[in-house]
């Protein structure tokens, strides 16, 4: 089996993590485990990468939003000192 190919081809499909736990297998072979094992193993992997990516752009969010809505309460509260 030609191995650049399919690095290129998972790669292409933004698979990364399954990309990065190929390489992985080859630079450190589990031929003592059966190909259905190695395959869950590639796949829990880019699972994981894309989960973690995906609470990384969360939380990102969630610290924005908790920024604005402190200048917010800032700018309230100035405003109500100043009113009264």
């Amino acid at each position: 089996m030609l191995n650049n190919p399919t690095l290129e081809k998972l790669r292409s499909l933004k698979l990364t993590g399954m990309a990065d736990a190929f390489c992985e297998q080859l630079q450190h072979p589990l031929s003592d485990l059966e190909f259905e094992t190695r395959l869950g193993l590639l796949i829990e992997r880019e699972w994981c990468q894309r989960e973690n990516s995906r609470l990384k752009g969360r939380r990102t969010y969630s610290e924005k939003s908790l920024i604005v809505c402190c200048i917010a309460l800032i700018i309230f509260v100035y405003l109500i000192f100043l009113f009264t």
